[in-house]
This record gives structure tokens, C-alpha cells and sequence, in this order.
């Protein structure tokens, strides 16, 4: 099954029905993830403020494209990703001389429910 990746409404969207109805369905533990990225530019200098942004964009898209990839991986060890996947830029005024940017990935891991007798022996 194909995966896609999508930007809607401020999200990165993978195309993929069966990990929604899986989410939805079972019981899970939910571990969010944040990655701040900082970039030092001169103070005063917006087109280099621009320039760390136009980099951390890039290293985000990097990511994404690897993380793509892996997912598959992750899925057959029951590890699952939110599709929705933000990038946030910070304001200009956060931290002088700084260009930061940060996204946040949530991943579930599915908990297996079946009756096992070993644990309720006393």
C-alpha cells in the first residue's frame, strides 16, 4: 500500500486508511516526541534570519522523507506515527540572534490486552 505525504490545514497528512481505523480501535500508549532546531544568525539581519529558516526547513523535509521510508519498519513492530506531523517556526523576537523552529511527532504504541494466566497467579 502506497504512503503519501500531504500538507493540510498546518499538517503533514500520510494517506493511509488502515493505521486511522487501527488507531482508533485499540488501546495504546502515546509518546510525543518534540525536536527544537536553533540556527545563531547576526542580530539586525532578517535575510539571515530568512536563510537559517530556509535551512531548518529543509532539514525538516529531509526528515519527512526519511521518516517515510521508515515507517513501514516501525508499523511491523506495532509502532505507529500520527500523521499529523507539524513545523513551527518561532517567533523572530524568542531568542535574539536565533532562528529556532521545532515540530512534534506522536507515536503510539499499540498494548496487547490478551488474557495471560502467568499474571494473575498469586
Amino acid at each position: 500500500m502506497p504512503v503519501e505525504m500531504d500538507w493540510h490545514q498546518g499538517y503533514w497528512v500520510y494517506r493511509r486508511q488502515t493505521l486511522a481505523s487501527l488507531q482508533k480501535a485499540a488501546p495504546r500508549t502515546r509518546r510525543v516526541k518534540t525536536v527544537f532546531l536553533a540556527m545563531r544568525h547576526a542580530i539586525d539581519d532578517m535575510d539571515a534570519r530568512q536563510e537559517c529558516i530556509d535551512t531548518m526547513r529543509e532539514l525538516f523535509r529531509q526528515f519527512m522523507s526519511v521518516l517515510i521510508q521508515e515507517r513501514t519498519k516501525l508499523e511491523q513492530h506495532c509502532i505507529y506515527l500520527d500523521p499529523r506531523i507539524t513545523f513551527n517556526e518561532i517567533d523572530r523576537y524568542f531568542f535574539s540572534g536565533c532562528a529556532c523552529c521545532y515540530f512534534q511527532i506522536a507515536i503510539d504504541i499499540f498494548t496487547d490486552l490478551r488474557y495471560n494466566e502467568n499474571e494473575w497467579t498469586i
